[in-house]
């Protein structure tokens, strides 16, 4: 067995939305992801903000299961925090 199929197999021969035409490999063709960030950070302030982008293709177009639709997937990710030192290097509360 190849390292890629031994690595890159689906344990869920039927799903929920009817069996993959590959019984055991969800075998992914390509990837990419894309993120922007930044942050902020003075008198007692910090602030950050995050935006992250993953897509994934299937060499079966086909395959509906798990994260993906019809062989492609995105997910997407958007995040800010930000935070307040109460006590001079000692508390920070952050949200």
């Amino acid at each position: 067995m190849s390292t890629r199929s031994r690595h890159n197999t689906s344990n869920n021969a039927v799903i929920v939305n009817g069996p993959s035409t590959f019984t055991t490999n969800a075998d992914v063709r390509s990837t990419y992801g894309l993120e922007a960030s930044g942050g902020i950070r003075g008198f007692g302030f910090s602030g950050d903000i995050e935006y992250q982008y993953v897509h994934g293709k299937l060499l079966n177009q086909n395959f509906t299961g798990g994260l993906y639709q019809n062989g492609t997937t995105g997910l997407q990710k958007f995040t800010v925090n930000g935070g307040y030192m109460i006590f001079r290097n000692e508390w920070e509360t952050v949200m």
